[in-house]
């Protein structure tokens, strides 16, 4: 066991990394692209704890241990404040980077949701890039690297991770004791590890997700159904917002946290709960009507849903001629939702275009 077992996918961008910790040619900024969730995030903190470890991320003394706790001086992790990361976040990323580390030869500072800096935030970061101290490296996580300032993205060395497949995100869950047929069906529903992991464990995510998926397979009988759906689904995302506990005793000693710091370590967790159930959700429709489109076209068709079957195929079964265009508009409007629910927009108000679009377009 080392530092690296934590990371699902172990091909290409672990190598490099490996390689880079090995040789000591460490670049001072890296931009980890090409995938969301678990998987860059796994592997940007086991290359922390790599170069902070004396031993290169043996995996098991009390410094990597530290880091996998988020409780190291040295590795400061960046989270959006929201769906977004803000100007003031960037700002004390760029002072963090600035300081000399204290317990180890180096300081790691890990920016998540990179891409969801606006212009302003990005060129605030260009300091950080353009003066970087030698015992500094910073590790930007953009699964959208695209949406980075040039100035930003060439100043970075690029790693592309992949989004593993079920067959891998399944075999995943079977090593962590997850029954063989439910953690094919959770990688298949869930597609990322995260999220899958979270259906595999998790009764109360497995039967949100039911629920949702019913509410979209039936039809909306006008507008005020579709608002009070919308109010349903934003009460569940906060009840999980609501019961995310984060007083972990055993790392009292290590973070030294003052009230008011531990109050806002706990709101961040709470607002990451509340925003990666909001994600997961629209994920879910957004699935719904992939499987309607296949199902219009084809009953037989492979469908997401699987358990849902019968229903979908009925339902795209009652839809009016010319369904492919307005499901297709509908899928539209909800990736349009996602961007304002990252831009930090008024979630109620959000989710109500969206199921207001599902009742124009499905009905």
């Amino acid at each position: 066991m080392t530092v690296w077992s934590a990371v699902a996918v172990q091909d290409g961008p672990v190598g490099l990394l490996k390689r880079d910790v090995a040789t000591g040619r460490v670049a001072h900024a890296y931009v980890f692209a090409g995938a969301a969730g678990r998987v860059p995030l796994d592997a940007a903190v086991s290359f922390a704890a790599a170069l902070v470890c004396e031993k290169g991320g043996c995996g098991e003394c009390a410094v990597c241990t530290r880091v996998f706790h988020r409780a190291h001086p040295d590795v400061e992790v960046i989270e959006p404040a929201g769906m977004q990361l803000l100007v003031d976040q960037v700002r004390d990323a760029v002072r963090a980077s600035s300081r000399r580390p204290v317990a180890a030869a180096r300081r790691v500072i890990i920016v998540e949701g990179a891409d969801r800096m606006n212009p302003t935030a990005q060129n605030a970061f260009l300091k950080a890039l353009e003066e970087p101290p030698p015992s500094t490296t910073i590790v930007l996580l953009a699964p959208s690297p695209e949406a980075l300032l040039d100035t930003v993205r060439s100043r970075c060395r690029e790693v592309t991770f992949r989004t593993p497949r079920p067959d891998e995100v399944a075999s995943l869950l079977v090593a962590q004791g997850i029954e063989p047929d439910e953690a094919r069906r959770s990688a298949r529903l869930g597609g990322d590890v995260q999220r899958a992991s979270t259906l595999a464990t998790d009764d109360e995510a497995r039967t949100l997700r039911s629920e949702l998926v019913a509410r979209i397979v039936t039809p909306l009988r006008d507008g005020g159904d579709a608002l009070e759906a919308a109010e349903w689904l934003s009460g569940k995302a906060r009840e999980l917002r609501d019961r995310v506990v984060v007083d972990d005793d055993s790392l009292k000693d290590w973070l030294k946290e003052s009230a008011r710091v531990a109050a806002e370590r706990k709101r961040r967790e709470q607002r990451r709960a509340e925003q990666d159930a909001l994600e997961a959700s629209v994920d879910d429709i957004a699935s719904v009507l992939r499987d309607l489109l296949v199902a219009y076209r084809d009953p037989e068709g492979v469908v997401m849903n699987e358990d849902a079957r019968a229903d979908i195929v009925a339902r795209a079964r009652g839809l009016r001629p010319g369904a492919e265009a307005r499901i297709l508009a509908g899928l539209g409007e909800i990736e349009q939702s996602r961007r304002r629910l990252r831009s930090n927009a008024n979630v109620l108000l959000t989710l109500e275009s969206i199921f207001l679009a599902l009742y124009r377009n499905l009905n």
